[in-house]
């Protein structure tokens, strides 16, 4: 068993304060059976300094990537489901002063004799391979430029939201070790 070693990190940008969080750096890989799996829980928390209200965007505004530490890019694989509609609960409200967070998981598996990271929102997904016993960056670039959107399911329900924040942001990233524990 692995002892939780939590990790934080932080960058602000014209007010908007963003922090990733990590719930345990150091992940034990899962056995060598094909498509055994490791899940891991990361958070993005955003805090709003401005005196505006704005929207947050965590189905389309995110773009990961993953790295070594020696800055080493792991080859990335991906899908995109450009046709999907953003729908309302992948949107974050922060109000002024306000913080608002959301959680997700990305997994290590075992797949085709490798491991690999995987990790994805309802219209994208990544996979990161090959990976090993080292410590990595996960690193997001969160961005939108569209400050109004219109959200839901094409004529059903929709629903315009105004506010978007625009920008674009490289978050800090996030180092995690994989460990044998065999070992």
């Amino acid at each position: 068993m692995t002892e939780e070693k939590p990790s934080t990190t932080a960058v602000e940008v014209n007010g908007i304060r963003f922090e990733t969080r990590l719930k345990n750096s150091v992940i034990p890989l899962p056995s060598k059976e094909e498509n055994a799996m490791t899940e891991v829980e990361f958070e993005i928390v955003v805090t709003n300094n401005t005196s505006n209200t704005f929207y947050f965007d965590f189905g389309d505004g995110l773009i990961a990537s993953l790295k070594e530490v020696n800055g080493r890019i792991i080859p990335r694989g991906g899908f995109s489901d450009w046709i999907g509609q953003p729908v309302e609960s992948e949107f974050r409200l922060s109000q002024p002063g306000e913080t608002v967070s959301f959680v997700d998981y990305y997994v290590v598996a075992y797949n085709v004799k490798e491991y690999e990271c995987r990790l994805g929102t309802r219209t994208m997904g990544w996979t990161f391979r090959p990976v090993g016993a080292k410590t990595y960056h996960l690193e997001f670039t969160y961005g939108s430029d569209l400050s109004v959107m219109t959200v839901g399911f094409s004529g059903v329900g929709d629903k315009i939201l105004n506010n978007i924040w625009t920008g674009e942001v490289v978050l800090p990233p996030l180092e995690f070790q994989l460990v044998d524990p065999s070992i």
